[in-house]
């Protein structure tokens, strides 16, 4: 048989593809919980959901990147990651005005400056998870 290299994918691509990836992931997480009646989510939970997603998704890109090119450079794996969380997080800012509108999942009034608080969250997390792997893969 003849085998034929396929085209890898872009790094844009492996970065929107993994933040979708995560997003669902929090979006799972999120609705469940309301889906099964289950009690009141708390504060906690939500930190441990957006933290493990933000991890996910930067750890899926970082290995992706890695398998992809073999050697990548800090650089590279720092920005790819990073602009994971923050796509990330357009899209679970996206989720909560859409919830809050429509009125989905019960979600009341959001307070004032929430979009300000998620979005420089998920830049902050991002940015420290995303320089924590591109070391910790970058000296592997």
């Amino acid at each position: 048989m003849n085998k034929v290299q396929q085209p890898s994918p872009s790094t844009a691509v492996i970065v929107v593809f993994a933040s979708v990836l995560s997003f669902i992931a929090f979006l799972m997480a999120s609705i469940l919980p309301i889906q099964l009646n289950l009690p009141k989510r708390n504060d906690l939970f939500e930190i441990f959901v957006g933290i493990f997603t933000i991890l996910f998704g930067i750890g899926f890109t970082v290995f992706v990147l890695k398998k992809r090119d073999g050697q990548v450079s800090f650089g590279k794996l720092f920005i790819a990651g990073w602009m994971t969380a923050l796509v990330m997080s357009v899209l679970t800012v996206i989720f909560y005005f859409l919830a809050q509108q429509l009125n989905w999942l019960g979600f009341g009034d959001m307070p004032a400056g929430v979009i300000p608080t998620v979005l420089l969250k998920y830049n902050a997390l991002g940015m420290m998870i995303s320089a924590l792997l591109a070391i910790i893969f970058k000296k592997q």
